[in-house]
């Protein structure tokens, strides 16, 4: 009698392990999965603006990393189209700049600051999370 309350317990608890396992491991942020595909994380050098690669400036990729916003999440800012003129810069030498804000998949309402220094690659100046405070270090 013992050894079958031993074996349905086992089993059991073996179930319920599988059962709440079953979504291990978790689909990575970016990535979704169907059937037996996956698409690939959508990065840095999928950026563009107006037709052309987007460059990262180091500022931006300092504020990016220290206010936890990506690529992605530019590029939803920017989707979005929305522009705020008070902060645009559109006569400014030698780098007019174009402010865009929006919010992100997490719920961060973000401007993203868009230069044309050259003509050659529009630039991402930085990038500001308008509800959070961080203590970056950026220069």
């Amino acid at each position: 009698m013992l050894n079958k309350y031993l074996i349905t317990s086992t089993l059991l608890l073996s179930l319920f392990v599988l059962l709440a396992c079953e979504d291990y491991p978790p689909t990575p942020k970016n990535s979704t999965t169907s059937a037996n595909t996956t698409t690939k994380e959508f990065v840095e050098e999928d950026l563009s603006y107006n037709g052309k690669p987007l460059v990262l400036t180091k500022h931006a990729r300092c504020r990016m990393d220290c206010r936890f916003i990506d690529a992605y999440e530019i590029n939803e800012v920017l989707q979005q189209n929305k522009i705020n003129e008070r902060k645009t810069k559109r006569e400014a030498k030698p780098c007019p700049s174009i402010a865009y804000e929006g919010i992100t998949r997490d719920g961060q309402h973000a401007r993203v600051i868009i230069g044309a220094c050259d003509q050659k690659s529009p630039v991402v100046i930085t990038v500001i999370d308008l509800k959070n405070e961080y203590q970056c270090a950026c220069k």
